[in-house]
């Protein structure tokens, strides 16, 4: 997950760390509701399309579940 974090979003390993916090504890909806924005705006930002840096993150909001 951080690889793929990394890979879309051009993030530090510690950087992505965030991620797989947020997702390995129970931070709220506030919490990932942040990180999405955070995720999908660095993917953007490096040309991946934004339906797809929304689709993965929502890939690995579920894998968090």
């Amino acid at each position: 997950m951080l690889e793929v974090a990394s890979a879309l979003t051009g993030c530090t390993l510690a950087e992505g760390d965030r991620l797989r916090r947020a997702m390995t504890k129970e931070r709220g909806p506030e919490a990932m509701r942040e990180l999405r924005s955070w995720f999908v705006g660095r993917a953007t930002k490096r040309g991946v399309d934004r339906d797809k840096a929304e689709e993965v993150f929502s890939w690995i909001e579920g894998f968090g579940r």
